[in-house]
């Protein structure tokens, strides 16, 4: 199985989006995190998405990573479009205590993969801003 391409792919699921669909059966909201499959038994699926559904929206909640996030990736040669690995990070920040982080990686598995360990690990630490 080849690992998942896509760079805007890693920022959603960072930065926790909800992807809108609807088909037949009505509309549902899907967690950015659960979209995506792992291979599994059915290699062949590889999203949450039913046969007769349509994406009809995706959304970013307001937060306060914007202002310090960034993205981050590596590619074989400058010439090639997808990345080799990548990283998304955010963090929301507090009177300079890390409030929250959050970290997805590309590149490393069939999906974009949440670093859920490791974002517990950086809650309330200090930040020190570089000068």
């Amino acid at each position: 199985m080849a690992t998942h391409p896509s760079d805007m792919c890693v920022a959603l699921a960072a930065l926790g989006a909800t992807v809108f669909v609807e088909g037949k059966n009505g509309q549902r909201e899907i967690a950015f995190n659960d979209f995506h499959r792992l291979p599994g038994d059915t290699p062949q699926i590889e999203t949450d998405l039913q046969a007769d559904e349509l994406i009809k929206a995706i959304e970013i909640l307001q937060n306060d990573f914007v202002a310090n996030s960034l993205y981050r990736k590596v590619r074989d040669r400058s010439s090639y479009a997808f990345a080799l690995v990548s990283v998304a990070a955010a963090l929301e920040l507090q009177n300079n205590v890390i409030a929250n982080v959050r970290i997805a990686l590309g590149g490393v598995s069939h999906k974009p993969w949440r670093a859920f360990e490791t974002e517990r690990s950086g809650h309330r630490r200090k930040f020190q801003a570089r000068s």
